[in-house]
């Protein structure tokens, strides 16, 4: 899974790692490329 998500948005964002897994999703923790900045 983590690596379809990293292949869909990596002319955008760098995935760092998961932040939490629920019954209904996971969050990452991405560095956005192009502003320069964390998000989640």
């Amino acid at each position: 899974m983590i690596t379809r998500l990293t292949a869909a948005v990596a002319d955008r964002y760098r995935i760092e790692r998961a932040l939490g897994e629920g019954r209904m999703a996971t969050v990452y923790l991405a560095h956005d490329l192009r502003h320069e900045r964390a998000t989640d």
